[in-house]
């Protein structure tokens, strides 16, 4: 039977309502193994949680890459502690050179390849925000996202490429426990679908004594009375005997503030994440005493803070 219809003529329906828009699918490296996958359905399990065998990472981007922090200020004064401490690659909305791009957490949207042209995509953080930044890939760079941010059509056909920083440590998990929730929203034809993926800050660890030692630090003491000349000796001692250890590194020295008990100003750590093809994207942290007294401790922002390696200042700080 054939089904004639009289009297009206049935225009196309736009590709933009015909249906809801493809599922917006956010993907972050669930499984830790370096990479967001897009294709398959290794990273889809768990997303939205986090355990400590399985749940996405992100660093807390405290170092100084390109060595941009001041030590002192126009004036040729010396920064207070407070200032020294708030200065970090994380303490801009800007990804500061190629070594700050790679401390960035990959996440990637799975291509949506049949949205039509007026379809825009937003994103934000929706837990977390104040500890986490988020950076978009385009062709001019990565743009750090704001609520202004719209992802175009084409690069949601393509594929978003995202980096996440985390802005400090967990302090207090009482008022941050580290975690960080992701929303890709996508537009189309006045219907919208969103995405989430959750990532957790990675933890701060301190050294254990079966690790390799790789660099010593150690104080020296300026002068020339006898207490002096005594140290001298120790350490000119001690960099001998790191040499005939197979350290190849040269001894960090700490000679600026006569302190001479590093231990008690200074407690080396690290945080990490995977990286691409099995490698280790790790940040040296160095967590400075909490004693207000111990001024050697600015060293670390002074010497050490630079491309991986950070310093936290626990508290105690001076204004």
């Amino acid at each position: 039977m054939a089904l004639t219809v009289i009297g009206a003529v049935l225009a196309p329906v736009s590709p933009a309502f015909a249906a809801d828009p493809p599922r917006a699918d956010l993907r972050a490296d669930v499984n830790r193994d370096g990479r967001a996958d897009v294709t398959g359905a290794t990273d889809t399990e768990g997303e939205d949680s986090w355990s400590a065998r399985r749940g996405a990472v992100f660093l807390p981007n405290i170092d100084d890459d390109t060595r941009r922090c001041p030590v002192k200020g126009p004036d040729g004064r010396r920064l207070s502690d407070a200032k020294l401490a708030a200065c970090n690659d994380a303490s801009d909305a800007k990804v500061n050179g190629a070594g700050d791009a790679a401390d960035l957490a990959r996440v990637r949207s799975v291509p949506m390849t049949h949205l039509p042209a007026t379809a825009t995509g937003t994103l934000k953080v929706v837990t977390g925000g104040k500890k986490a930044r988020v950076f978009v890939k385009r062709s001019s760079g990565w743009a750090v996202v704001t609520a202004g941010t719209r992802l175009t059509a084409a690069e949601l056909r393509a594929g978003a490429e995202l980096g996440v920083e985390g802005t400090d440590v967990i302090r207090d998990s009482a008022v941050w426990d580290g975690r960080a929730v992701v929303r890709l929203t996508v537009t189309s034809g006045g219907r919208s679908t969103s995405d989430d993926v959750t990532l957790r800050v990675a933890p701060l660890l301190t050294h254990h004594h079966l690790q390799k030692a790789q660099q010593m630090m150690v104080s020296k003491v300026p002068g020339r009375d006898d207490y002096a000349r005594r140290q001298q000796a120790f350490v000119k001692g001690l960099a001998t005997e790191v040499k005939a250890a197979g350290i190849d590194k040269p001894l960090v020295t700490f000679d600026k503030y006569g302190d001479i008990w590093a231990q008690d100003f200074v407690e080396p750590g690290y945080v990490s994440m995977a990286g691409p093809a099995g490698s280790r994207r790790t940040m040296r942290v160095m967590l400075r005493s909490a004693q207000a007294d111990r001024e050697a401790g600015r060293e670390l922002f002074e010497k050490l803070r630079g491309n991986g390696v950070g310093v936290v200042q626990v508290s105690g700080v001076r204004d």
